[in-house]
């Protein structure tokens, strides 16, 4: 997009968040080299998880993307364990490479607030209900429903928490996981 990858955009405004303490990138296998150069071209130094000075840490995926998300959490580990679990974790994908340092913020303070929030949109469109793509059935009441995007962000510990308490292996996004285990979401 303008001469940049689609995760430079988004690696660029992370960077450009004093209250970001930590970036992680998750590539997919065999991609550690270019993700670093990324992270160096964005102006975030890479370095190993564990190294106590470092902002950026690159980590290869999972096959689906919530296990790309907890290998990226997981990598936070010793980061996180330093502060007793403690911190707002905030997700983002390079599918939207236009996120803005407002709705970064917006999430985390609200995750801080409340718990866990996700940048939800509403729905404008007329939302019909099909069966098998075949006819239309009827239609959603859009007042009442919201497209949920990126960035999410919740409490390390409540992350923690719900991949205890739920067991299934894949979720769509990190808000579904959370409110599976019972967790509040707030709409940043």
């Amino acid at each position: 997009l303008a001469g940049k990858s689609l995760a430079l955009w988004p690696l660029e405004t992370f960077a450009s968040c004093r209250e970001v303490k930590r970036i992680v990138l998750v590539v997919a296998p065999g991609g550690k080299k270019r993700g670093e150069a990324l992270l160096k071209r964005a102006g975030i130094m890479p370095s190993s998880p564990d190294c106590i000075g470092a902002r950026g840490i690159v980590v290869e995926g999972g096959a689906t993307r919530h296990a790309s998300v907890r290998k990226g959490i997981d990598a936070l580990g010793a980061w996180l364990a330093r502060r007793g679990g403690n911190g707002v974790i905030v997700t983002h994908d390079a599918a939207r490479p236009l996120v803005e340092r407002r709705q970064i913020l917006a999430v985390a303070r609200a995750a801080r607030r409340f718990g866990a929030a996700v940048l939800a949109r509403r729905a404008v469109d007329t939302c019909a209900v099909s069966k098998g793509g075949v006819s239309i059935e009827g239609y959603a009441d859009r007042s009442a429903l919201y497209f949920l995007e990126t960035p999410q962000a919740f409490r390390a510990a409540w992350w923690e928490r719900a991949l205890k308490k739920v067991k299934s292996k894949d979720f769509p996004d990190e808000t579904s996981l959370l409110r599976a285990a019972g967790f509040p979401v707030r709409e940043a």
